[in-house]
């Protein structure tokens, strides 16, 4: 795996994009080792996550170290593990891997289950609206946070701590994207911003951070940076997570090493905007890998305490109507008098914080009373009972998170008694002071401070929520008393129903006290009524958009000087008359150096400011559907049904009740909500305000307009819809039509399945599954008998035998029998392709016994035939070769009377198979040949694909090899074309197989394993052992016996285990090939007899053939010259049966050397004149499997008789192993290719004795 991914990087290392070419690169690190998993849960708020930690992945980072760019690093474990595979050199302690020799055995891979019954489960990890989440992906602006925990927390410790995320995550949000353990300890990766965006995410993530500091014991250190970023998912059908990808992540990253334990670091942006709410410390600009140009750095410090304002920049313009408003409302306070409730209502940005802000200046610069400000903030997110008044008290009483509680319970006590002592000399001093005293204990609880034995200890939730109130109540009378003070309440849209209570409360019978309520909230629907409007006396002030003169005056303050026409104009038609919008584009603007003074005044750059808006702005955006008029914004809703690009001809068939539509499209251009592509088509500008103009609707208002674009799509396409069956399946599915949506998901599905379209026709048949009725058997059967064929062709074999284990109960209750025939037919495919032949003939001999009593007919006929074709297949697996011929021919006999097509060619294309077993290849040709034409005919390219490459098997058996390798090439490419793995494993071993027939044994090798690779994959048990061997012949052709031998009896293993004989036969004899190569002819001797008894059984004449060439050879140099002339004779007799020529000639080369060595010269050369005779019509002995030892056999005998052709031979076959041995590249392969394998040590040394002087 890690060879493959370094493999891609490098492949892909170069990605060329509209903005230039980015290079890519890895650097890889492996270990193995145990590795411990975690799931750490709390139900109680339904979280959940997963960690994976332990010394194998500390090792994978060290490694990673130790690797440059493009480098591939193991530890020593893994070294020692896989060393006969790959050469390494040393780098340190570690090792980097040059090359990889042979493929690495690897687990199947598994295959991603149906999700839906896990969207429960799911639910404990990810928010819903990532599971439901239809998009892939999209750029939001992002707060990363890197968080590390100091040492090597145990499992408990993180437990404990992920115990506090989890509950400080319901009340600031988050999304936790992952636990990571490495070479730098535990670390924490969470974001704000995605999938999911509000205005104050970045306070939000700080105060997520200063709480968990607070609480854990563990000391920690983190990094925090807001930039733009992907924010979806990424990955593969069987791994995807969701994730944000960006500059800031690296950052933070980079930022986290840097910082000290128990520090926060932020980046300039954090810094800049939460300077007037967080005490933040400037660092240093540092030099950080990765980054062009020094970061700026700052630390986090506490919340601020010395002033809780906001800062604005510039004056204040187009508000002296409202400031007057509240200088009215406040001068009761002047007179010792409550002076009510004033609500000021407005959009974001429109500026409510501006004016209270300003206000609060005013007045204290004026000569009257100095009035207090105390802030209570809300937030839409922390429900905590009364959390604006705890988040006032946390401040009034001066507590700290990092005091101890004995400090802060100090601090509490002092801020008290002062009180206390303030409120002696009122009327009403003593019966607060009482209260104060008494109900202590309440307001201790409301920031987190308990006493054992306190009042509020001792009572019931009831009585405690009671005498909370009470004293937060006393409290505020008795700063009063001390002085008059203005309670703000920002955001009062979130108030929680406890602390619009406490308000009913504490505006009640308090006219002699002089204190107000300033509460800030954005515009309610008109129907709502804003609570504040319960309280008496009040007052409200709606604050609405600036006019063109007073965002001018804003402009020119923020810049300090006059703004051209130009600029001016730009600003109104972005900002829309939107203070804060205003403001930031000017300040966005300045900033990027993209406006500079001209004699008009500041001017822009360019003509038109099209660049993008300033971050802070993004997540606003969304907002302004708000602000268009209902007509409009429910054209702009109708269209987000339709995606983020839409038709204009089906938005208007949707409206078409609406006459003024297209108006109407226009005005939403013009609101910048989506653009033209053309006059036919729109494009939403964000992809997130098409998601926010769907997402706000109700869902019974989003199903009734899916049905109606589902209606309308009817009506435009009436003339054909095959080419929208998925959009009207889509758009019935979610307007909740099910019989509708139901009948267009099978049709849809059937399309694409026509298409090779398979994983999308696998996702409409399990949709029109969950839309199927529970009785409808038959419909159900028909879904799930598609999905498993598609599965089948996908090799995901795990989910087959679930499909068949369910349609054959299905099958039990349907009354037709021909719904049980085809479940065993599916079985009987199934069982053949995982190896599993037994099951296989039984489900076929069970098709053939159903179809026979229990159909009529054609049906009848039909279903015998596929039933034989099984059973012969199962059987030629099992080596009944000519009972499987009998079987099959009678099959197509049977499919050609009722013309089924279909199943005609796949029968010859299984009798073909027998035929070329059976060493008839005239007759394989002629069915191969008539198959082709009728899978040609009725379109199968399945068919066609594995006929191709069955010819080219044909061919090579042949010694045809120019015909099969294109063959064989052009199999592969349509079995790619239709995920046809299996095919496709096939056709690489077959090519790879006759490629090192050709003598290219490392374009075989590169074959075998992308052979092994898919069969694995598919767990293809007889494709795997096949490919071992071929692999097992590539490492012994190049003399590398410990690998040939592993590979040998990796692949016998799996054959005993599944009943594979034949198999097991060839792969005995592979063994005894190996033992005689290495000198070791007793071990030879068992294997080869072995093999034989096993291929008698069988009945593979021409793997029978070859073994007594390997026993002959074995007994030849042991000199028992008897033996070994009897088995070359046998391997004669057995490859003349067969007629295979291309084998004969092996066995007549040992039969030559016998010869030679019993000074039977007339014999030998006999035999010399027979090679030569058919090295005439094949060369290069294409088809022999060892075409030096047929070579050198014969040179032998005519070097005996002394025939000067001797020499000429011998230089030919020495070119031809020079010239084989040149597609080494790696030399150490090249010599062990010609020192190692006895027959080329024997061409080399009888060439360097006899033949130089050739």
């Amino acid at each position: 795996a890690a060879a493959a991914i370094r493999k891609t990087t490098i492949q892909q290392s170069e990605v060329k994009t509209p903005h230039g070419t980015i290079t890519i690169s890895s650097k890889i690190g492996v270990d193995v080792g145990q590795v411990q998993w975690g799931i750490i849960t709390n139900p109680q708020i339904n979280r959940a996550t997963y960690y994976f930690r332990g010394p194998a992945i500390d090792g994978c980072s060290q490694a990673e170290h130790q690797a440059n760019r493009g480098d591939l690093v193991i530890s020593a474990a893994v070294q020692t593990a896989v060393s006969p595979h790959i050469i390494t050199i040393p780098v340190g302690s570690y090792f980097k891997v040059t090359n990889i020799q042979e493929t690495l055995f690897s687990p199947p891979v598994s295959h991603m289950p149906d999700f839906a019954p896990f969207t429960e489960l799911a639910a404990h990890y990810y928010p819903a609206n990532i599971i439901h989440q239809s998009h892939f992906g999209e750029f939001r602006q992002v707060i990363n946070v890197f968080i590390s925990l100091k040492g090597n927390p145990t499992d408990t410790e993180l437990n404990q701590l992920m115990q506090i995320v989890f509950t400080a995550q319901e009340t600031y949000g988050g999304l936790l994207n992952r636990i990571d353990f490495g070479d730098k300890g535990c670390n924490l990766l969470l974001f704000w911003g995605a999938p999911t965006a509000y205005e104050n995410d970045i306070t939000r993530a700080l105060n997520f951070l200063l709480e968990l500091q607070n609480k854990t014991p563990i000391p920690l250190r983190a990094a925090v940076t807001y930039t733009i970023a992907y924010a979806g998912f990424i990955g593969s059908d069987l791994r995807e997570e969701y994730t944000c990808y960006g500059r800031g992540i690296n950052l933070a990253a980079r930022f986290l090493m840097a910082a000290n334990w128990g520090q926060i670091w932020v980046d300039s942006a954090i810094a800049q905007r939460v300077q007037s709410r967080f005490s933040v410390e400037f660092i240093d600009h540092l030099a950080l890998k990765g980054f062009s140009t020094p970061q700026a750095a700052f630390i986090l410090g506490k919340h601020q305490t010395q002033t809780t304002q906001p800062l604005f920049r510039g004056m204040m313009v187009g508000r002296a109507a409202e400031m007057a408003q509240l200088h009215t409302a406040v001068q009761p306070l002047y007179n010792g008098r409550f002076g009510g409730v004033i609500t000021i209502i407005g959009e974001a940005g429109i500026g409510k914080s501006r004016l209270i802000h300003e206000f609060f200046q005013t007045l204290t610069e004026s000569a009257q009373t100095s009035l207090r400000i105390f802030h209570c903030l809300t937030d839409e997110i922390i429900r905590q009972s009364l959390n604006p008044f705890r988040y006032f008290l946390r401040r009034y009483f001066n507590q700290h998170p990092d005091n101890t509680d004995a400090d802060n319970k100090q601090a509490f006590t002092a801020v008290l008694k002062t009180l206390i002592a303030a409120s002696t000399n009122h009327p009403d001093g003593e019966s607060l002071i009482n209260e104060l005293n008494r109900t202590h204990s309440f307001l201790g609880a409301l920031i987190d401070l308990h006493w054992p034995d306190s009042l509020y200890a001792q009572l019931d939730p009831r009585l405690r929520f009671e005498n909370t109130l009470r004293a937060l109540k006393t409290l505020l009378l008795a700063e009063s008393v001390k002085a008059p003070f203005i309670l703000k309440l920002e955001d009062s849209q979130w108030l929680d129903q406890d602390s619009r209570t406490f308000l009913l409360e504490l505006s009640r019978h308090v006219d002699n006290y002089p204190f107000l309520i300033i509460a800030s909230t954005r515009p309610l629907p008109p129907t709502d009524t804003f609570f504040t409007q319960q309280l008496s006396p009040q007052s409200t002030i709606h604050l609405t958009e600036l006019g063109p003169d007073h965002v001018q005056q804003l402009a020119e303050n923020l810049l300090g000087g006059p703004i051209s026409q130009s600029l001016y104009r730009q600003i109104m038609q972005r900002a829309n008359g939107n203070p804060f919008f205003a403001e930031q584009i000017v300040l966005y603007l300045k900033e990027q150096a993209r406006i500079t003074q001209s004699p008009s005044g500041w001017t822009l750059l360019n003509s038109k400011m099209d660049a993008p808006l300033p971050a802070d702005l993004r997540t606003i955006l969304v907002a302004r559907l708000d602000r268009l008029t209902q007509s409009v914004r429910e054209v702009v809703q109708t269209a987000s049904v339709l995606g983020r690009e839409f038709p204009l001809r089906l938005l208007m068939a949707m409206l078409s009740d609406d006459e003024q539509v297209l108006g109407k499209v226009e005005t939403a251009v013009h609101a910048a909500i989506w653009t033209a592509l053309s006059e036919l088509s729109y494009l939403f500008k964000h992809g997130l305000m098409r998601d926010a103009a769907y997402e706000m609707q109700l869902y019974n208002q989003r199903r009734q307009l899916h049905q109606i674009a589902a209606a309308s799509l009817e009506m435009l396409h009436a003339d054909d819809l095959s080419p929208h069956y998925a959009d009207l399946a889509y758009h019935y599915e979610q307007g909740s039509v099910v019989d509708k949506a139901h009948t267009y998901l099978i049709m849809a599905a059937n399309a694409a399945q026509e298409a090779y379209q398979n994983h999308q026709a696998l996702n409409l048949y399990e949709r029109a599954l969950r839309l199927t009725l529970p009785d409808d058997l038959s419909t159900r059967f028909e879904l799930l008998a598609a999905m498993e064929e598609i599965n089948a062709m996908l090799g995901n074999r795990t989910r087959q035998q679930d499909i068949l284990t369910t349609i054959s109960q299905l099958a039990d209750k349907l009354v037709d029998p021909i719904y049980a025939v085809r479940v065993a037919l599916r079985r009987s495919h199934l069982a053949e392709s995982t190896s599993q032949f037994e099951q296989a003939a039984a489900a076929a001999k069970e098709v053939i016994a159903l179809a026979q009593n229990r159909l009529e007919g054609s049906s009848s006929d039909q279903y015998v035939a596929l039933g034989e074709i099984a059973l012969g297949q199962a059987l030629m697996r099992q080596g009944s070769y000519e009972v499987t011929a009998v079987r099959l021919n009678k099959a197509v006999s049977i499919l050609d009377k009722i013309n089924a097509v279909q199943e005609a060619a796949d029968g010859r294309k299984a009798l073909a198979s027998i035929y070329v077993f059976l060493g008839e290849y005239t007759q394989a040709e002629r069915q191969f040949e008539t198959a082709l034409a009728g899978f040609r005919q009725i379109g199968n390219r399945l068919g066609e694909a594995t006929v191709i490459e069955r010819m080219g098997v044909t061919a090579r058996m042949q010694a045809k090899l120019d015909i099969a390798i294109p063959l064989f090439r052009q199999a592969i490419v349509l079995h790619e074309e239709i995920g046809n793995r299996h095919g496709e494993g096939m056709s690489r071993l077959h090519l790879g197989a006759v490629q090192q027939v050709q003598g290219n044994v490392p374009a075989a090798r590169i074959a075998y394993e992308r052979a092994i690779i898919i069969f694995r994959e598919i767990g293809n048990k007889v494709g795997e052992s096949a490919a071992l061997n071929g692999i097992g012949w590539a490492a012994r052709d190049i003399g590398n016996f410990a690998v040939s031998e592993e590979a040998f009896h990796h692949a016998l293993a799996i054959q005993r285990a599944s009943d594979d004989r034949f198999g097991e036969g060839v792969t005995i004899a592979n063994l005894c090939a190996v033992a005689y190569f290495q000198g070791n002819m007793e071990q030879g001797r068992t294997s080869a007899q072995e093999a034989i008894a096993i291929q008698n059984r069988v009945n593979d004449v021409r793997g029978r053939g070859m073994t007594f060439v390997y026993l002959g050879a074995i007994e030849l140099t042991a000199g028992n010259l008897t033996a070994a002339k009897a088995a070359f004779r046998q391997a004669n007799h057995d490859f003349e049966q067969l007629k295979q020529k291309q084998h004969n000639v092996e066995a007549l080369s040992g039969l030559a050397r016998v010869a030679v060595a019993e000074y039977d010269f007339t014999n030998a050369k006999a035999y010399a004149e027979s090679i030569l005779t058919y090295l005439e019509t094949n060369p290069l002995l294409y088809g022999t499997v060892y075409p030096f030892w047929v070579w050198m056999g014969c040179y032998q005998a005519l070097t005996a008789v002394n025939d000067p052709r001797s020499q000429i031979l011998l230089k030919t076959t020495y070119d031809r192993l020079q010239k084989r041995a040149s597609h080494f590249t790696d030399q150490s392969e090249r010599i062990s290719y010609l020192t190692k394998v006895p027959y080329h040590r024997e061409v080399i040394a009888a060439y360097e004795k006899d033949g130089r002087s050739t």
